[in-house]
């Protein structure tokens, strides 16, 4: 008996296991595609060989993480020409990105479940047009510019690695924490016709500070130069620095150091005075990390550590050890990519923003399958981009790489990091990390900000920008008023002078009209010699009376050195008239 319910319970077990086996060889999961325009070949820091392993690495672990319900297809869509980031109106609007979209949608994926991803120099500001119109959630993996990405212009764009307002914010907060009120932007000329990514920081910048009134404090300016022509860089640096002391660099950051020494060595530079802010999408070799600053020569260590290098940065979850260790070997494997040394494939913004997008949009649409009354929608239906939008807007995503929130307005946010100068070590260390959501400022306490003075450098300098304002102009005063009281003292006592020689001339022309003044011969020379001098003798005998006295008058002695007009001479010229 126990033999015969063994048998049963195995045949049972076998049947089970059959059946199980026939449905899921059977089962053919829901199909969705994601369709990325991310340039290959063009030297951004968003491109395929950055983040396209992200892409490869989210289908598989999608699809066995949905499997059997789902089945996610990647297909990248870049023209295989294209070397640079050609953009005749807006940085993202690479003409062929669009129109190799619209090709491929309208002939092979027009009614099915699809979503887009899009980045900087792949059609990241045109592209939402075209969702917008085919009603197809698209993702961005940069930041993207908040007018153009917003519910009410493209309601079906989501900012995968956060908005231009996020990096504006950074920046702007950061001025305000120091009470830096003036600031400069020095950033290169561009044509009309085109837009780079830093005169996007710029311009999101200025409107941040018409938008909100804590802004309303900061005085910004700007000026420009010409990156081939030395003298309009000179000039726009003399300019920056009548203006303020805070440079808002917007370059990348070899041209930025190129400029900070050209500053220098116009001797605009002033130790403990200045401070240049670098800001860059990411700490890439495309931009610049903050290690070109490190380890500076001697001539460069306080420039060098005058800098704060502001920057993206995505903390990465619990389970980014391993995530990190196969998207850098898939990378290696399939663009033949590496990181610079410590940094990790997540400690990216586009990385992670890449990866997310896969993920969160296989979530949406297995929630939109589930959801009730799904049963009566078709693939295109389950699919649409306002349906799924809604879906994740408000909410918290937990993925492989950390948890992901999206806004009510379609931003996951992207927090920034400010790397400073270790003066000890020479190299360059975070500070402090920018929370986006809540805009504060986080300091690290196990780290401090040194600064080349003894401590941030002042908003205005105690002189002014001009060097004669402040102290300055009471000591400049102070020092005319000595000038001109030393000034005048020398003209009156050059007129003085003058008046006493034009009173001597006028006696002396006074003296040569008297009568009685005598010509050399009517003396003889006596031949007598006193104290080793000649004299001259006048032998005149007379009596008179002068100034209340009898005067006689025998023998004169006069030096021949005298002058006949001499005072004494005078006197006894009038001394012998009297006698006459």
């Amino acid at each position: 008996m126990n033999f015969f319910i063994s048998i049963f319970s195995l045949d049972l077990c076998g049947l089970l296991v059959f059946v199980l086996a026939s449905i899921l060889s059977t089962a053919k999961g829901f199909d969705l595609e994601l369709i990325s325009t991310i340039p290959r070949h063009n030297f951004v820091g968003v491109n395929l060989p950055v983040t396209g392993a992200a892409l490869d690495v989210a289908q598989t672990t999608i699809n066995a993480r949905f499997f059997p319900y789902l089945n996610l297809s990647v297909t990248l869509l870049y023209n295989k020409s294209d070397s640079m980031c050609d953009t005749p109106t807006v940085v993202g609007s690479d003409p062929n990105a669009p129109a190799l979209l619209a090709d491929y949608y309208n002939t092979q994926a027009a009614n099915r479940c699809v979503a887009i991803i899009v980045s900087g120099c792949g059609g990241m500001t045109s592209i939402p047009y075209l969702a917008k119109e085919w009603n197809v959630l698209q993702f961005s993996n940069s930041m993207v510019p908040s007018f153009v990405y917003n519910h009410m212009t493209t309601p079906t764009s989501i900012g995968m690695a956060g908005s231009m307002d996020d990096a504006g914010t950074a920046l702007l907060d950061l001025l305000l924490y120091f009470k830096w009120f003036h600031a400069t932007f020095i950033m290169e000329f561009t044509s009309s016709t085109a837009t780079t990514l830093y005169d996007l920081f710029y311009f999101t910048a200025n409107a941040l500070l018409r938008r909100y009134p804590k802004y309303r404090l900061l005085q910004l300016e700007k000026t420009q130069y010409n990156l081939q022509d030395e003298q309009s860089q000179k000039i726009a640096l003399q300019l920056a620095s009548a203006r303020s002391r805070v440079f808002l660099m917007l370059s990348s950051t070899p041209v930025v150091i190129r400029l900070m020494r050209l500053m220098r060595d116009l001797g605009l530079f002033q130790p403990g005075s200045h401070v240049f802010i670098v800001l860059q999408p990411t700490e890439q070799v495309s931009y610049g990390p903050a290690s070109l600053f490190a380890f500076p020569k001697e001539e460069d260590k306080n420039l060098f550590r005058s800098v704060l290098y502001l920057t993206s940065f995505t903390p990465a979850g619990d389970e980014s050890v391993a995530l990190n260790d196969v998207l850098a070997n898939r990378s290696q494997v399939l663009y033949g990519t590496t990181l610079e040394d410590g940094f990790k494939p997540l400690d990216l913004a586009p990385v992670q923003a890449t990866f997310n997008s896969a993920y969160i949009f296989a979530t949406l649409v297995n929630d939109s399958k589930n959801a009730e009354g799904a049963g009566r929608l078709n693939d295109a239906q389950l699919c649409n981009g306002r349906r799924l939008r809604s879906l994740m807007v408000n909410r918290t995503f937990a993925f492989p790489g950390g948890p992901v929130y999206i806004d009510p307005l379609g931003y996951s946010h992207v927090g920034f990091v400010v790397l400073a100068s270790n003066h000890e070590r020479g190299n360059y260390q975070i500070v402090g990390r920018y929370d986006s959501f809540q805009q504060i400022y986080i300091w690290d306490p196990q780290t401090r900000l040194e600064w080349v003075g003894t401590g941030p450098p002042a908003d205005v300098p105690l002189c002014g920008f001009s060097g004669r304002e402040g102290i300055c102009k009471d000591q400049e005063r102070s020092m005319a008023v000595t000038i001109g009281a030393a000034i005048v003292g020398a003209l009156a006592a050059i007129l003085l002078i003058c008046t006493v020689l034009l009173i001597r001339r006028a006696q002396v022309q006074n003296r040569q009209t008297r009568p009685w003044v005598l010509s050399a011969a009517e003396f003889k020379l006596s031949g007598t010699q006193q104290l080793d001098e000649t004299y001259l003798s006048a032998e005149i005998d007379g009596r008179c009376a002068f100034r209340g006295r009898d005067v006689w008058i025998s023998t004169v002695g006069i030096n021949p050195k005298t002058h006949i007009l001499d005072h004494r001479m005078v006197t006894l010229g009038d001394l012998v008239r009297e006698m006459q």
